[in-house]
């Protein structure tokens, strides 16, 4: 169903937000595909957050953020509902005495590139890692968290709220990281790289080792379905060479899919799942149900 007029009302006039409706999620995502979402609402401050926050909250609708330089996106009919992107205020990275202060819409290249001006060298591998700092830390649980950050910032139902210290590990998973207090050196390591935009497949350890071999094996390196094909030279990244939808990404990965479990008796999942439902798909998932 439709987001309600009220709903879209109520996200207009909220000071610190803009919105936009009926904006095409292709334009946000780095594999360029997918319709129009009912609502694309970008925060430029932590009060701004906090009124489209309880906009939504009051609406029941789930706030789904939407990272920069991340290959999310949905289907080519769109979807309902409403996506939430951080500003340029949330992607601030600065040197501190005591480490490095990073927003959740920051690169993680740059906060690398800070850490190794810095001397940080317990950071530098950053600098070549693709994504986001809030992006990254959303699969992460919070001892995770806490074996990085010395402290964070996130918004939870409760509001905006500071975790320092050994507070950091109760952070829940359900919590929208918003700013990270970085020491000069991780004190549990670094966890593993995010995937690439556009990786097809889990790249982790030994199974994705497996998927690439496969994929030369069986010859799809290079395969092109419509607008979508396979990387030939970075084995397993898809590429949208310019009108690719969301329908032609789905038929590729089933082809692949297919053949992979024929060729090699390979059972694998591909990790790029289109978000959310479109809007004419019934009504839409509420905060209790997603």
């Amino acid at each position: 169903m439709p987001l309600r007029a009220e709903l879209l009302a109520a996200l207009a006039v909220v000071p610190g937000a803009s919105l936009r409706a009926e904006e095409p999620v292709a334009r946000h995502g780095a594999l360029r595909i997918g319709g129009d979402v009912e609502a694309f609402v970008t925060v430029h401050d932590e009060a701004g957050l906090l009124g489209v926050a309880e906009a939504l909250r009051a609406a029941r609708q789930v706030l789904r953020p939407c990272w920069p330089l991340a290959d999310a996106f949905c289907r080519d009919a769109g979807l309902a509902g409403a996506l939430l992107r951080l500003g340029p205020a949330f992607g601030e990275v600065q040197a501190g005495p005591d480490g490095i202060e990073a927003g959740a819409a920051a690169p993680l290249a740059c906060v690398g590139a800070v850490a190794a001006r810095l001397g940080h060298a317990g950071w530098s591998p950053l600098s070549t890692w693709p994504g986001t700092v809030g992006a990254w830390c959303a699969d992460l649980e919070g001892p995770a968290l806490a074996g990085l950050f010395r402290r964070v910032r996130v918004l939870t139902g409760r509001g905006i709220r500071d975790h320092e210290g050994a507070a950091v590990a109760g952070v829940p998973r359900s919590a929208l990281l918003l700013r990270a207090w970085l020491p000069p050196a991780p004190t549990a390591g670094l966890p593993p790289r995010p995937p690439w935009p556009g990786e097809a497949f889990a790249e982790g350890g030994a199974a994705g080792e497996d998927v690439r071999a496969a994929l030369l094996s069986s010859r799809l390196a290079g395969l092109r379905l419509r607008g979508i094909r396979l990387a030939s030279e970075q084995v397993g990244l898809v590429v949208n060479l310019g009108a690719g939808t969301a329908r032609d990404l789905d038929l590729l990965l089933r082809v692949v899919v297919d053949r992979l479990g024929r060729d090699h008796g390979l059972n694998v999942q591909p990790r790029l799942q289109p978000s959310g439902r479109p809007p004419s798909a019934g009504p839409l998932p509420t905060e209790d149900q997603a």
